[in-house]
């Protein structure tokens, strides 16, 4: 059984109009649940804010799109975004149902053995695999079939992301450590 624990979790809300970000700022650092509001039109072209309790990042465009990053689980990103929409009914009020999705859950794990990087890189293939350690020191690996890429480390530290499901991480997780453990039994 391989562990899996989720780190971060990012979605989208979708308003379905254009939004005054320079009204919004100004409204939204009058709210007590936003805790901190930033808006420099001629250096960034979003508005950056965090809701509290939890001081979680929401940055808001102008096409109507926001996005939620920081969350520790799916339910805790389903519950910004219910804390987002009540703010936001009020300040646009709409009539619908904002559209909301998870665009990617990053998650981490352990394969408690260290990681012979360059061994897997020449094993994988140069196909779904890319190690350059003097950039980076990871090995960046993308398994057949899967949505996700998965960061793998020396000390056995693995990180995965690009799924917007936990079951496709863990899943992810277990056949990436089976497909490692083949390897070295191979060898």
């Amino acid at each position: 059984m391989v562990e899996v624990e989720v780190t971060n979790v990012v979605g989208t809300i979708v308003y379905r109009q254009e939004l005054d970000l320079g009204r919004l700022a100004e409204t939204f650092s009058q709210h007590t649940e936003i805790t901190k509001v930033k808006y420099e039109p001629a250096e960034m072209h979003w508005l950056q804010t965090n809701f509290s309790p939890d001081n979680i990042y929401v940055a808001f465009y102008r096409n109507g799109k926001c996005t939620i990053a920081g969350c520790d689980s799916v339910d805790h990103l389903w519950s910004v975004v219910e804390r987002v929409n009540s703010v936001m009914v009020d300040l646009l009020q709409y009539d619908y149902e904002p559209e909301a999705e998870i665009n990617n859950i990053v998650a981490t794990s352990d394969f408690d053995t260290s990681l012979p990087l360059e061994l897997i890189a020449v094993e994988l293939g140069i196909d779904t695999v890319e190690y350059e350690p003097e950039l980076f020191p990871g090995l960046i690996y993308r398994p057949p079939n899967r949505n996700c890429v998965v960061l793998l480390f020396a000390s056995g530290r693995v990180v995965i992301t690009g799924g917007s499901d936990t079951y496709n991480l863990k899943e992810t997780a277990k056949i990436v450590k089976e497909e490692l453990e083949a390897l070295f039994d191979d060898n």
